[in-house]
């Protein structure tokens, strides 16, 4: 199959990274997501012919990421507070976090999506995790009830 098939088969989780990762909401629609997704795709076609998808898909999130460099996240009004948590993120650990959550990167693949070794892509996990959880906290905190986790058996 050409590059070309292969790009039309991984745009859905494509454009499902992009949503994520520059805040976009999805109503009116995520234009700046869209633009951003076609300008990676652009660019990673025009690199030349890869000889595997799977080589196309790295290479593919690499270059988008590489354009949301310098960009800010989308503004967006009443965000859930994870969402919220989410934007506030620098964007190499929001990227970090979703390569591995959202779209099943293994540790190794994320890591060289990132251009990073793996042991700092753990770092940066371990770190946005922090991050995460003192933003959900501090969210939480003017809530008449704080949530709570339960363990059920």
């Amino acid at each position: 199959m050409s590059n070309r098939g292969d790009v039309v088969q991984l745009l859905p989780g494509l454009r499902r990274f992009a949503v994520a990762l520059t805040g976009a909401q999805e109503t009116p629609g995520p234009r700046q997501a869209d633009e951003m997704v076609l300008r990676a795709v652009h660019t990673t076609l025009r690199a030349g012919p890869y000889t595997s998808q799977v080589a196309l898909r790295t290479a593919l999130y690499g270059a988008f990421i590489h354009l949301q460099h310098g960009r800010p996240p989308a503004q967006s009004e009443g965000l859930t507070p994870i969402a919220g948590g989410l934007r506030e993120l620098p964007l190499a650990h929001r990227a970090a976090l979703l390569l591995v959550t959202l779209e099943s990167f293994s540790y190794d693949e994320a890591a060289d999506i990132l251009g990073v070794s793996r042991n700092i892509l753990l770092g940066r996990l371990a770190a946005t995790r922090q991050m995460l959880a003192r933003h959900m906290e501090a969210a939480s905190s003017g809530a008449a009830r704080p949530p709570h986790l339960r363990l059920v058996k």
